[in-house]
């Protein structure tokens, strides 16, 4: 089963629809907004709400525009989920095509009750679409400014069409043209409050700088001649060595990841790129190009050490953002650091529920586990944490030595050699999971493990699932 047990904001006969092991159920909240599904099939869900939102206004949801709502429903189990319309958080500055003088950017918006830092999103139109992404950097007050030099060195990630890599993405906020903003607010325990972002789009946040001339390259980008644009980015560099754009431009165009059999694209260079993004950084002690490197190294070339260092020498001058410290714990696993593996994660910012269960089954520690639940997530996991913890000791302790004294790649190799125990075969998935290079696998063999187990080992299968399935 599964049910809303709360009374909400929303409006009665709010149609939820759900979907997984059956697909289309589709019902109605009464008065209260109260909604239940009976005798679902044990498996996999994700569950969505429809409504009118000419009735409720600029409203989002708590937690997030898209918050994650996909979750295991278990034979026997009574699972609870709430939805909770909010809100929008007003903006002020910049607002309605706001042309940007000056060489910063400050952007305004009325307080939030509760909040206890905002986070800014910055977006770019690209084409017929948009792209946007959230910043790390925590804001305690109201306001926040960028200078544009500094947002010019944002790279809002690539975007693909037919033809390939889509220019604007590329040039990113070096090309003069619209652009919008919102911004998230959050509470003491990082949960979202609200945003400024709601469905209806009621704020129109959009802002531009003045128009001025392209330059050769930027020109022929547009264009889609690559090649030549590169050319061009080159000359101008040779004329200034310090010329930021054009260094900015030829580090995008060298460190372009794509599918050669699917794009004709042949400029991508991760030595080239690098060799620009270093001397970005050292000219300019931006670390958003470290950001870039750091990227190269973990995703392109797997060069998890030098991943590792870029890392430690953007915490030298700023604070990671949680998904560093992840990316910093799985390197830490990569190169058999587990237990210092595990205090990274432990110290992000956000709560890792998979690779946390993997490290602290790897490492034995369940000790500073929270005993009190902050959600109906977490409940589930504490509670599998226990199921484990009580089949811990059946493990080997010499095999267990062995596999803590190696990296995380070679105590795979090793465990896989071996005829394998329930317990032996969950320390091979945690493995799996924290290993940078396996990510994708782990989820697949433990869904493997998973169908091969469920009947004999039903309770144990699904506190495994709980702990390292990725998306709960």
């Amino acid at each position: 089963n599964l049910m809303s047990p709360h009374e909400s904001a929303c409006l009665n006969g709010i149609q939820y629809p759900i979907s997984g092991s059956y697909t289309g159920l589709r019902v109605a909240s009464d008065q209260q907004g109260h909604f239940s599904f009976k005798n679902l099939v044990p498996g996999r869900y994700g569950l969505g709400f429809v409504i009118n939102l000419d009735e409720v206004g600029d409203v989002v949801l708590k937690g997030g525009r898209f918050p994650q709502s996909v979750f295991f429903v278990d034979a026997g189990e009574v699972a609870t989920w709430d939805f909770e319309l909010v809100e929008t958080v007003d903006i002020t500055a910049p607002v309605d095509d706001e042309v940007i003088k000056g060489d910063s950017i400050t952007f305004a918006w009325e307080p939030v009750e509760g909040a206890s830092y905002y986070r800014l999103e910055l977006g770019t139109y690209i084409g017929g679409g948009s792209r946007s992404y959230s910043r790390g950097e925590k804001y305690r007050t109201n306001s926040a400014t960028i200078g544009v030099d500094t947002l010019q060195s944002y790279h809002v990630g690539l975007s693909y069409d037919e033809k390939g890599p889509s220019p604007g993405s590329l040039l990113g906020y070096g090309m003069r043209g619209r652009y919008f903003w919102g911004v998230t607010a959050y509470d003491e325990a990082g949960a979202i409050i609200t945003s400024s972002q709601g469905y209806l789009q009621a704020q129109n946040s959009d802002f531009q700088f003045p128009e001025e001339k392209t330059v050769a390259g930027d020109e022929l980008l547009l264009e889609r001649k690559y090649g030549q644009a590169i050319t061009a980015y080159q000359e101008q560099l040779d004329k200034d060595d310090n010329d930021i754009h054009a260094l900015t431009m030829l580090a995008r165009l060298h460190s372009v990841t794509i599918d050669s059999q699917i794009y004709d694209y042949q400029y991508t260079d991760y030595a080239q790129a690098i060799t620009y993004y270093n001397q970005l950084f050292t000219q300019t002690g931006n670390t958003e190009f470290l950001h870039s490197l750091t990227q190269i190294y973990f995703y392109n070339l797997k060069e998890y050490p030098l991943a590792l260092e870029t890392l430690q020498k953007i915490e030298e001058r700023d604070v990671l953002n949680e998904w560093n410290q992840l990316q910093m714990a799985q390197i830490q696993s990569h190169l058999g650091q587990y237990q210092t593996a595990l205090q990274t994660v432990i110290a992000a910012e956000r709560r890792f529920f998979t690779e946390e269960a993997a490290l602290r089954i790897i490492t034995g520690d369940f000790s500073s586990i929270a005993e009190k639940a902050k959600s109906n997530k977490e409940e589930k996991w504490l509670d599998a944490m226990q199921v484990v913890a009580r089949g811990y000791g059946k493990l080997d302790q010499e095999l267990l030595q062995v596999v803590r004294n190696l990296p995380a790649l070679e105590a795979i190799e090793y465990l896989e050699t071996k005829e394998r125990t329930r317990e032996e075969e969950l320390l091979l998935l945690s493995l799996l999971a924290v290993e940078p290079s396996t990510l994708v696998r782990a989820q697949e063999q433990l869904e493997d493990y998973a169908a091969m187990n469920i009947e004999q080992s039903p309770a144990w299968v699904t506190s495994v699932r709980i702990l390292l399935q990725t998306i709960q």
